[in-house]
């Protein structure tokens, strides 16, 4: 029994192995397939148009590829290339020591013929069966090409980030070069960037792609590569983004490419080889017209030590969320680059959850004044307080204590599960008042704020941001469409009531440069200081029309200036979003349209100062204190103002010693002219205000009654009092 259960053992351990030995050796190399990587996937515009950019790709010769290049990743990625067969087992041995010391896959051990074939005919999944076919390939590899060959083969077929695919097009974007003008330390910044194209890429994260470098540049050094000069030469090396020749599509291709591959979930190389046609909602004509806004110098800025600033621009249709045009002074993933939104959070995350729980109005008067929350003490742009204020004056002229006073009267919590809603991301730190001035642990994307706003111009429904209208392959086949969908966030009253208030910014707010349109536009500004104080490292401007939603955005991207940014989101990015909306066609429907839910009203303000109460204007209100107001039906003032009815007066006159002693009291500020009428002689006498005493001819009739008004506005007369002398 023992026997025969040892004998069906071995089998049961046997039989994989002989499989995996049985399907190494028909494993056969395909020639045709290792030689035929070149970028395939084709972008069209929103008229199907093919969107054609530098971007992607030539195949670049060995000999027409710098020789610092090839040492580079040679000294990284495999330094005994050139004397081993395909496999390095040294190597291997060393990779299986250290995964099982640390417990976990480290590393993988591959030769840089490896990773050709993986590259080129395999996926990349983790098994044995996968690795041992990568070791047949590999072999198989060298048996047919030579060194050179097939060094060559794996630079044109790397992946570099952000949708850059192929050496050539590596060296062009990362350093404005081909590739045989590489210098030492430009060939150990790209190949350092392989192993994590998205950590260690010099336009995403220039600290860490200068690690990387230095580690490069050590290993060439120890292996003979470079001299002790050079080392010491290429250590020096900082990263300079090159000038390159305006490809105004760049932006749209590396961040198209990103949202595609994470829709079909594959790796960017995957959809950058294969066959599929990305159809974007990019509309040409408009990108044209938002990039010739920056033709002018007027927009292009330097920071306090003459540093060439960054800016964004994402114009979005608020239909579909389809992204109309971007255009950027980077290479930095749209997607998953974050900055402090400053003010432009505000009707977001404080004023849009206030209104839609009924904690304020538009018309709510707050105190502007400096105050402290438990140590926190927020301060206003200039450290100036205006006293009582109404909200939406508040949100217009940015007033950062108002901010923060409505943000701990809706609580914290609460507000941030509508911005979450609305499409922010918060960390589990954001937990504190200064998140109403954009005091957040990492900042949104712009994608993320544009879709927050993009709510409220949808009357308080969220849809998401894309570049992609629908994936197919060549052949036709779909293989995803863009259906938006629609989320309710805020009631349809307070994306109106925000967005009027919004309006307010730009007729006399901080955003008022983009006044004047010809058609209404929402608008929010927003800036946040640098931590040294000199200067400011992110200036907003953030506006929707009826039709689009426009996010403009200037700032330090690599974030390592001292001193910032000499500008205000009221100033350049405002003058920006102004110069585009004048180049892009102008909303069909050029009001924003109020909803049932939504009632327009004048209210007394003379009330609502005194008491804190809203009450509707009544027929007696002045022109002086009748306010215009938008409100939701749930929360309006449903109740007459009590004021300033002249029939409340209490007037009087009494006689004291052969004198008539006038008097006038009311809880509304009127002022008032006392008519006097001698009915026995005729004749008539006015007063300017009330008299402390009145003399009189005797045995007269007299009549008296008051003219009142309210500063220099006539509102009647008061009842006659009749006098007997």
């Amino acid at each position: 029994m023992a026997i025969l259960f040892l004998i069906i053992m071995i089998f049961i351990i046997a039989i994989p192995f002989l499989c995996l030995i049985y399907n190494y050796n028909s494993i056969i190399l395909d020639e045709n397939a290792i030689k035929a990587q070149k970028a395939r996937v084709v972008l069209t515009d929103i008229n199907d148009c093919p969107l054609d950019s530098k971007y992607l790709y030539r195949y670049i010769p060995y000999d027409d590829i710098s020789i610092y290049i090839v040492n580079a990743f040679v000294a990284l990625e495999d330094k005994r290339f050139f004397t081993h067969r395909g496999v390095d087992y040294y190597r291997m041995a060393g990779a299986l020591f250290h995964n099982i010391s640390a417990g976990k896959i480290k590393e993988g051990g591959s030769t840089i013929t490896q990773q050709l074939a993986k590259n080129t005919l395999l996926s990349s999944e983790k098994t044995i069966r996968r690795k041992l076919t990568e070791i047949k390939l590999a072999k198989e590899i060298e048996k047919k090409y030579s060194k050179e060959d097939i060094i060559e083969m794996y630079l044109n077929a790397i992946y570099y980030g952000n949708g850059i695919y192929g050496i050539d097009s590596a060296c062009y974007n990362y350093f404005g070069k081909d590739p045989s003008q590489l210098s030492i330390a430009e060939a150990a910044i790209l190949a350092g960037i392989v192993k994590n194209p998205t950590k260690y890429s010099p336009t995403n994260n220039p600290q860490a792609a200068t690690g990387r470098k230095d580690l490069v540049l050590k290993l060439m050094l120890e292996q003979g590569l470079i001299t002790d000069e050079e080392y010491d030469s290429a250590i020096e090396y900082s990263y300079r983004k090159p000038i390159l020749e305006t490809d105004i599509l760049r932006p749209i291709y590396s961040n198209a490419l990103f949202e595609a591959a994470k829709i079909l979930g594959i790796s960017e190389k995957q959809l950058i080889v294969s066959p599929y046609r990305i159809k974007t909602y990019c509309d040409t004509d408009i990108l044209r017209s938002v990039c010739d806004a920056f033709d002018s110098k007027t927009f292009s800025l330097q920071n306090l030590d003459d540093h060439a600033y960054s800016y964004s621009v994402l114009l979005s249709d608020n239909k579909t969320g389809g992204i109309t045009a971007y255009y950027t002074s980077g290479d930095n993933n749209l997607f998953l680059t974050r900055r402090s939104p400053a003010s432009t959070i505000k009707p977001i995350l404080v004023y849009a959850p206030a209104i839609e729980n009924g904690i304020i109005t538009e018309k709510t008067i707050l105190e502007d004044k400096r105050l402290s929350f438990n140590g926190y003490s927020p301060k206003n742009f200039g450290d100036s307080y205006r006293g009582p204020v109404y909200a939406d004056e508040a949100l217009a002229q940015s007033i950062n204590t108002v901010a923060v006073q409505v943000l701990q009267m809706n609580g914290i919590k609460n507000s941030v599960a509508y911005a979450k809603d609305a499409g922010i991301t918060f960390s589990e730190s954001d937990n504190n008042l200064a998140l109403a001035l954009g005091g957040m642990t990492y900042g949104v994307t712009i994608p993320e704020l544009s879709e927050s706003y993009m709510t409220l111009a949808n009357g308080g429904k969220h849809t998401e941001t894309t570049f992609i209208r629908s994936i197919e392959r060549t052949d036709g086949k779909l293989i995803y469409k863009h259906i938006p969908t629609f989320e309710r966030v805020f009631s349809s009253a307070t994306a109106y009531i925000v967005t009027d208030m919004l309006t307010k910014c730009v007729y006399d707010g901080t955003a008022r440069k983009l006044n004047g349109t010809g058609f209404q536009i929402a608008s929010k500004t927003g800036t946040n200081e640098s931590a040294s104080g000199k200067g400011n490292n992110d200036a907003w401007n953030v506006s929707y029309t009826t039709k689009d939603t426009l996010c403009v955005w200037y700032g330090d991207m690599d974030g390592s200036d001292e001193t910032g940014l000499d500008v205000t989101g009221s100033g350049l990015p405002t003058l920006l979003a102004a110069q585009i909306r004048k180049n892009i066609p102008a909303p069909t429907v050029s009001t924003f349209l109020m909803p049932s839910s939504v009632i327009a009203c004048e209210f007394d303000s003379y009330a609502l100062e005194k008491d804190g109460k809203l009450y509707y204007a009544s027929p007696h209100t002045p022109l002086l204190y009748r306010k215009q107001g938008y409100f939701s039906i749930d929360n309006y003032p449903n109740a007459p103002s009590p004021y300033f009815d002249i029939n409340t007066i209490e007037f009087d006159i009494k006689s004291l010693g052969g004198k008539l002693l006038p008097s006038a009291t009311s809880d509304s500020p009127f002022n008032y002219k006392l008519i006097e009428r001698n009915l026995s002689s005729g004749e008539t006498k006015q007063y300017d205000g009330i008299p402390e005493q009145i003399d009189t001819d005797k045995n007269a009739l007299y009549s008296y009654y008051l003219a009142v008004y309210c500063e220099s506005e006539f509102l009647g007369y008061s009842a006659n009092k009749l006098i007997f002398t």
